[in-house]
């Protein structure tokens, strides 16, 4: 069932721009700490991750302007959800890794995992299970794994014994990425 336009126009014109300025400027002033401060806050895997949910989050925003150029035709309850949780995602994720505040402790780096999980949420909001085959449903489940390997990891220890927490930490980020670049040219590029 379509919402109409005018839930098209908040979430195109106001939701997406307004969560990716605030991305925007948290990384702004992480990059200004960290180059022009010679801070050692925030590290490097934080700022992977705010580049990752920013690119995340334009593929988003392109994607919605894309398929609902005509106004919001054919934009539905589904979609509008789906878009908020990833709005949701954005802000959460961000506000998880800290930037404003003191570096992000090492025991609370789950919470940025935790917000994670609503990648494969949204995906699953905006499409019926019936079409999560193919690459789709493959990105869908792999970016549930990473998330829930992240929180294992950080929050309950049960991988701790195997990996050290670095190469934890950039394992997942490269397979967050991969699976970025595998939605862009598998899923993005070809849906309808």
């Amino acid at each position: 069932m379509e919402v109409g336009p005018r839930m098209y126009f908040l979430v195109s014109g106001l939701l997406y721009p307004a969560a990716l300025g605030a991305a925007l400027v948290w990384t702004v002033s992480a990059l200004h700490s960290r180059v022009f401060l010679e801070s050692a806050s925030p590290n490097g895997w934080s700022l992977c991750m705010a580049a990752w949910f920013i690119g995340y989050h334009c593929l988003q925003f392109s994607r919605l302007m894309v398929r609902h150029y005509d106004l919001g035709k054919g934009y539905t309850r589904r979609a509008f959800v789906s878009d908020l949780v990833d709005c949701l995602t954005l802000l959460l994720g961000f506000a998880g890794l800290r930037f404003l505040n003191e570096p992000i402790p090492s025991e609370q780096v789950w919470v940025v995992y935790l917000a994670l999980l609503g990648v494969p949420l949204s995906a699953v909001i905006a499409h019926p299970l019936r079409m999560m085959k193919g690459p789709r449903g493959l990105l869908v489940l792999g970016m549930l794994l990473v998330c829930l390997l992240g929180i294992d990891y950080f929050k309950l220890g049960f991988l701790l014994p195997l990996f050290k927490p670095e190469v934890t930490h950039w394992v997942l980020l490269v397979a967050m990425f991969s699976m970025l670049w595998a939605f862009y040219h598998r899923v993005y590029r070809f849906e309808p």
